[in-house]
């Protein structure tokens, strides 16, 4: 065995010159991980806001079932889940249905086996409806996130179950939790902008 004693090396610093990925190299490693997830017998869940980061994400998902169907794999279901707290802004409730249809139409016209979810809390978890009934108070900055949980959380809980049974129907005696596999779309950086917002 070698020791190299650390005093020894050179203190010059050294750079390392690493080339960026091009975004094409982007777009072509993303789905390529994807398609080796589905050829691997997984079955894909998008979560799914209608956001730049999660329609990324349902849209990388897409071209990987494309690119697999063009090559003759029969690609499975792909569900996708999204978040209807009832509570949203009329604009960007408008803004989500449009795009729950042209995302069907989209996956009819590619003939895609593409299933939409909506997820929304039940009459007994509004955050409202329990606010108003005393069972809640009110959250606060920096306080409780019972309002997300009871919002969103909770039912996209519940949906997933629906969604483990009906892939555990499917795969029958072989499935295991790791066949379903939820793709969430996330950015490594934040602009400062929306950092201080």
């Amino acid at each position: 065995m070698q020791y190299i004693e650390l005093t020894e090396i050179d203190s010059t610093p050294m750079t390392a010159a690493f080339a960026e990925a091009s975004f094409e190299e982007k777009v072509a490693g993303a789905v390529g991980v994807i398609k080796q997830q589905i050829m691997q017998g997984k079955r894909l869940v998008v979560a799914c806001s209608f956001g730049k980061d999660s329609s990324v994400t349902l849209a990388l998902t897409l071209m990987a079932m494309q690119e697999l169907k063009a090559a003759g794999v029969v690609v499975p279901e792909l569900h996708v889940m999204n978040s209807d707290t009832l509570l949203e802004n009329p604009v960007v409730h408008t803004y989500s249905k449009g795009m729950i249809r042209s995302l069907k139409a989209f996956a009819k016209e590619e003939n895609l086996p593409v299933r939409m979810w909506v997820c929304s809390p039940s009459l007994s978890n509004n955050y409202l409806v329990n606010i108003i009934g005393g069972r809640t108070i009110a959250s606060m900055p920096g306080s409780s996130a019972k309002c997300q949980q009871q919002l969103k959380a909770v039912p996209l809980e519940r949906t997933k179950r629906k969604i483990r049974a009906l892939v555990k129907v499917e795969l029958g005696e072989g499935f295991v939790e790791s066949d379903l596999i939820t793709l969430i779309g996330t950015r490594r950086v934040i602009s400062s902008t929306r950092f201080m917002n």
